[in-house]
């Protein structure tokens, strides 16, 4: 049914826009565990969202999943990008005009 779809979209498009605004915020988890946890579960989360489309929104008779060879490489992904950010850290270790923490 072409609304169902529709509303689909729209659901896929906004949870997208979410997804997109809080990986603003994740520079600023403290611990390098926390901050690839949520990139890592964002980005798997954002693939469901690929398959619903790949499935032509068919939610009901198909199941929406990331496979595992994906899983992996978005895992390793992330991994580089938090090393990028522990590298951030060291540039600023030590200044006591920033609160512990901020990256800003």
């Amino acid at each position: 049914d072409d609304s169902f779809r529709d509303f689909m979209r729209f659901q896929i498009a906004r949870a997208r826009g979410y997804y997109q605004e809080s990986e603003r915020g994740v520079p600023d988890l403290i611990g390098d565990s926390s901050r690839l946890t949520v990139r890592v579960m964002g980005r798997l989360y954002a693939g469901i969202l690929g398959e619903i489309e790949r499935n032509d929104f068919d939610v009901f008779r198909h199941r929406a999943h990331v496979a595992t060879p994906s899983k992996l490489r978005t895992l390793a992904g992330c991994r580089f990008q938090g090393w990028g950010e522990r590298a951030w850290d060291f540039l600023w270790l030590g200044d006591p005009s920033r609160p512990e923490g901020s990256r800003s």
